[in-house]
């Protein structure tokens, strides 16, 4: 639990930085757990390339699984864990 919780630190501090621009003068609300879980659940849909770069934006959940590369290693690990919540 601890490396997904490190991995979804990182990922939201650096969308964070991606939506704020670097402007520390106005307040930015969202859910980074919101969007990694959004994020993970349409690339179980993806293929190919769309699959690459999803995961891509997505490696902190590569991170979590161990893969360097987990286009698709990656897939079958994410359906276990999500589908049985779904």
């Amino acid at each position: 639990m601890e490396r997904l919780s490190a991995a979804n630190t990182q990922f939201s501090l650096n969308l964070f930085k991606k939506i704020s621009g670097g402007n520390a003068s106005k307040n930015v609300f969202y859910s980074p757990i919101s969007i990694s879980s959004a994020l993970a659940m349409v690339s179980l849909g993806a293929k190919g390339n769309t699959a690459a770069q999803m995961f891509k934006v997505n490696s902190h959940l590569c991170a979590f699984y161990g893969h360097a590369v987990c286009v698709e290693s990656c897939q079958p690990s994410l359906r276990r864990a999500i589908l049985p919540v779904c």
